[in-house]
């Protein structure tokens, strides 16, 4: 894997995560900052622009079986980072989001 795709996958991944925290959380009784919390925090803008930038843009990038098999896999991935890291996956999220961009600068 590419750090190319590795890039699309951590972007996908944390974005998903950072959209899905909510719900997912609200069920299991977890604590939610403020950030994750209201639909209109800056957080979330930028998750949901992770998610569509970063699928819409690997569709010119890389091959478009690997696009599907990522996105299929990013959000099992951010199920089970949910999952795992329970209470820290609001702080893990913002990881990733910002693991993603290294991966990036590596590439270039």
């Amino acid at each position: 894997m590419t750090n190319l795709e590795l890039f699309f996958l951590t972007m996908y991944t944390s974005g998903v995560t950072i959209i899905s925290y909510k719900g997912y959380a609200h069920k299991k009784g977890w604590p939610i900052g403020t950030m994750f919390e209201s639909d209109s925090s800056i957080i979330k803008i930028i998750g949901l622009l992770a998610i569509f930038g970063s699928a819409i843009s690997a569709f010119f990038f890389i091959k478009w079986y690997m696009v599907l098999i990522g996105l299929i896999g990013g959000w099992f991935l951010s199920g089970l980072i949910s999952a795992i890291f329970t209470k820290n996956t609001q702080i893990l999220s913002l990881v990733l989001f910002i693991v993603s961009w290294i991966f990036l600068i590596i590439k270039f």
